[in-house]
């Protein structure tokens, strides 16, 4: 037996066996791959929750120029409350 395989045996030896441990999320969420509404779009929008969830890549300024609630969510000035 050469130097290299008796490091190597030895490497092998000395590492202790783990077991992996895995956590459970209290809750899953699957997304679907993502919508491209616009190609170049610079914004992602989840749409629902849990299993049914949906993603969909828009462009914001196009979102903001029809819709005043999503103009003030994406460039400001909206209130919660």
């Amino acid at each position: 037996m050469n130097d290299f395989t008796s490091d190597i045996l030895r490497a092998i030896t000395d590492m202790q066996a783990t077991t992996p441990t895995f956590k459970t999320p209290t809750t899953i969420v699957k997304v679907l791959d993502a919508i491209k509404i616009d190609e170049d779009g610079d914004l992602e929008i989840l749409v629902g929750a849990g299993e049914t969830a949906q993603s969909f890549i828009v462009c914001a300024k196009t979102l903001a120029r029809h819709s005043q609630v999503f103009k003030r969510m994406v460039f400001g000035g909206l209130r919660l409350g």
